[in-house]
């Protein structure tokens, strides 16, 4: 009889079913161990030690797979097909360490890497970084449990100082020697200091740290006066208040009345007696609300007149009375004595120094009378006669 070569027809088809159950096994696995936060060898590993069949009978291996050449079979995704009868091998390592006698041909036994050795195949050292990693997992058993344990308890323990320490403070600024007992008050003019604290809402006695910066500053900008507040607070009584006041500057007559304003227009107060300082001319009020801005109807000739009189503040200049109009200005250093030109010329020479100069002259001529026209580039020219 021939010898015919015999095939099964179904065997084919067997082998390629079972290589792609166990490949899709295999990815089931290893999906289930990153969401355990183990390695899919700790899951084969537990297998193998129960008894499970996943472990023997499912893939068919005898022994469990080298930990060192496994490492680099979990990294990747795609696994590679598996045919069964194949030994073991580099090439084909889904055997999962079924020996291969070709493999360690002509080697002794002590030359044949063994299960926990840091060598790879071939003899050759582990890098440093994966020895470390299988020598912390030998010794806990699995070393990222470990760390959780560890984390867990140090976040614990982080806890409860923390705890400890909010509550040693509660109790500590509760006591009567965190009570206020001095009260200092600096910077004020146009307040006394008592009339500052009242205004505070500050009493002796309340708890220091309780006192909140924010409502003290609320209440003390609720007088015209105030500009800014710092607060400081010194241990163990003692509070500090440091108030920037405002400067009266000019003032608008509204009736019979006069609103008193500082520099940047806001409403200190209102008097019935002339004040001395500048006036403002030509005005007409909407609104007059101590400690706001005051609003009038021609707004931009405010500002102007306003920028005006800073500038001549700091000049050591001083205008009697400013008459805005629609193009020029007219400033009042006497009743007859007037400087006429547009808010932008009369600004830069008072900035520049010139007109202070020119006035400096009429004064020790003793000229009282006169218009002193102001135009670009700071260029001024005297007439005695008086700009109507």
């Amino acid at each position: 009889m021939d010898d015919k070569e015999i095939t099964t027809p179904d065997t084919k088809s067997f082998d390629e079913q079972y290589g792609e159950q166990m490949r899709r096994e295999l990815k089931r696995q290893k999906e289930e161990a990153a969401e355990e936060g183990q390695s899919l060898f700790e899951v084969l590993q537990e297998e193998a030690q129960t008894g499970s069949r996943a472990g023997e009978d499912r893939y068919g291996y005898d022994a469990l797979p080298n930990k060192k050449d496994f490492i680099c079979r979990e990294e990747s995704d795609d696994l590679p097909s598996i045919e069964p009868g194949e030994p073991a091998s580099k090439e084909n390592p889904s055997s999962f360490g079924q020996a291969d006698p070709a493999v360690h041909a002509g080697r002794s036994e002590e030359e044949i890497p063994q299960d926990g050795d840091d060598t790879m195949d071939g003899g050759e050292p582990l890098p440093e970084d994966a020895a470390a990693a299988l020598a912390e997992d030998d010794e806990s058993g699995s070393g990222r449990p470990a760390c959780r344990r560890r984390r867990k308890k140090h976040g614990c323990l982080i806890s409860l100082i923390i705890i400890f320490v909010v509550a040693a403070l509660l109790v500590t600024a509760n006591t009567p020697l965190f009570a206020i007992q001095k009260i200092k008050v600096s910077g004020n003019e146009n307040y006394t200091a008592d009339e500052i604290i009242a205004m505070s809402g500050i009493k002796k006695g309340d708890n220091l740290f309780r006192t909140r910066k924010g409502r003290i500053e609320k209440n003390l900008k609720q007088g015209s006066y105030i500009r800014s507040v710092v607060i400081d607070k010194k241990l163990p009584d003692t509070i500090t208040l440091r108030v920037k006041e405002r400067t009266p500057a000019a003032f608008v007559r509204y009736g019979s009345q006069y609103v008193i304003l500082d520099s940047r227009g806001y409403v200190l107060r209102w008097d019935t007696k002339v004040p001395k300082l500048t006036e403002i001319d030509g005005m007409t009020i909407k609104s007059m609300a101590k400690g706001k801005r005051l609003e009038v109807s021609a707004a931009e000739m405010l500002r102007q007149c306003l920028a005006i009189i800073s500038a001549m503040e700091k000049g050591d200049l001083f205008f009697k009375r400013l008459k805005p109009g629609k193009v020029l200005i007219k400033a009042y250093i006497y009743d007859n004595l007037v400087c006429r030109g547009t808010p932008k010329n009369l600004l830069a020479a008072i900035k520049d120094g010139s007109l202070k100069g020119i006035l400096s002259d009429l004064y020790e001529k003793k000229k009282k009378k006169g218009t002193l026209y102001i135009g670009s580039g700071s260029y001024v020219s005297f007439t005695p006669k008086v700009a109507k």
